[in-house]
Order: C-alpha cells, then structure tokens, then sequence
C-alpha cells in the first residue's frame, strides 16, 4: 500500500500543478476583438483545492488508521474534482464575466470560450489519482510484524538480555 500512496501522492502533486496552465481564452462572442486569457486557478477554486484534499488525505492514509476508507474517500474526490472539469463552462465562470465586462465596458456581454490542453491535462491526472487512489484502497499493507520464537518467548527476560551483552 505504501507504493500506492507515494504514487498517488506525487500525482497529485502534478495535478495540483496543471491548476496553473492557461485554461482558455474567452473572446467577446459580437466583435471577436476583446479576448482574455485564464488560468485554472481563476476559473474554478474548487478545482484549487482539490487536489491538496487528496494529498492531505494520502498524508493521513499513512497513519495506517482505516486508511483504506480514507483513500477510497481520495478517490472519490478526485473522480468528482474531474467531474467537474469535464464539465466547466469557462464563458460563464466569473472571472470570464468580469474581465470582458472591464474590456468592454459593457455589463453582460455574452463570451465564446475557446479551451486549451490544461483542463484535458486536469481532468487526466484527476483519473490517475483516483485509479491510484482507488488501488491504494484495496492494497494489503506490507509491512510483517515480527514476531518472537517459541524459545524466546518462554525464556526469562534476565536471561536473554544477559546472553546478549
């Protein structure tokens, strides 16, 4: 499980980063002149926080407390983080709003979005952290807890650590 959690921790970490990837371009849709461009940390600030959820609670997994439940929670947020990507209508989002408004200078002017590879590579990330996640959350731990011989067992303490020294 630890394996998973690593890999799902340093995927998230790049997903995170795809937040920072222009977005779209947002054209005023009568003139075609006015255009802005946005970023995914504009656009959406859910899609911001996401990804720091799954890694705050790939984080927690590691205390080995119910952390296959907590990553099956990872998951689920990642999936439905992507989700809402696939689904974002950059034209409507406020600050598309807001800066054509302040180009334009007219209130309520409709927008044309055109969009580029970061919410592709959002959304794709999104799905790896959550197949990883998903993986993590069905893994067996791996760790083998040691136990004593029959002989050592039955022995004194004294006599042990006397041999031993």
């Amino acid at each position: 499980m630890n394996r998973y959690l690593n890999l799902t921790t340093l995927l998230a970490g790049i997903w995170w980063s795809t937040v920072l990837f222009e977005w779209a371009t947002i054209t005023e849709a009568h003139s075609g002149q006015a255009s802005i461009t946005l970023a995914g940390t504009e656009i959406s600030q859910t899609l911001v926080l996401t990804p720091a959820i799954v890694i705050l609670v790939a984080l927690i997994a590691r205390y080995r407390k119910v952390s296959n439940l907590v990553m099956l929670f990872a998951a689920v947020v990642a999936g439905w983080s992507s989700y809402l990507a696939f689904a974002l209508n950059p034209a409507a989002s406020p600050a598309a709003v807001d800066g054509l408004e302040k180009i334009t200078g007219m209130v309520g002017s409709a927008a044309v979005a055109t969009t580029t590879l970061g919410p592709i590579a959002y959304l794709a990330l999104g799905l790896g952290v959550a197949a990883l996640s998903i993986l993590a959350g069905f893994a067996k731990s791996g760790e083998k807890v040691a136990t004593l011989s029959p002989e050592l067992e039955q022995t004194d303490p004294k006599t042990v650590w006397d041999s031993q020294s």
